[in-house]
């Protein structure tokens, strides 16, 4: 693959974490991952991915909500997946989320998912 196959994933929780990791680097992915809001931004800022997955609930208030809207800033053009155990709707969120999905997530559905639209994204 010559496009970016590179994945950026915001998750607090461990298992989940893990889970998306194993199956992303089974559908092919460089996966890179950040527990928190200052290691997203800053791995941001310096890496290049053809999608990113965001936890919606951070441990601290509205972290999730911010790492979209910073992210979102500085690539714009990078579509936005964001996890979440509660119930928020995608009209809610930044035009740059490309779709919510409520957890328990399937996992290998969603790396098919971001696998088309990062071959799109190309």
């Amino acid at each position: 693959m010559a496009h970016v196959t590179r994945v950026l994933v915001v998750e607090d929780d461990h298992a989940m974490r893990y889970a998306i990791t194993r199956t992303f680097e089974k559908h092919g992915f460089d996966v890179d991952v950040a527990e928190g809001e200052s290691d997203a931004i800053e791995l941001g800022k310096v890496r290049q991915y053809c999608a990113v997955m965001v936890d919606l609930l951070l441990p601290a208030i509205d972290n999730g909500r911010r790492v979209i809207a910073e992210i979102g800033r500085a690539y714009p053009t990078v579509p936005l997946y964001v996890l979440t155990g509660a119930d928020v709707k995608l009209s809610e969120l930044s035009g740059h989320v490309r779709a919510v999905y409520r957890k328990p997530v399937d996992v290998d559905a969603l790396a098919e998912i971001v696998q088309q639209s990062c071959l799109d994204h190309a």
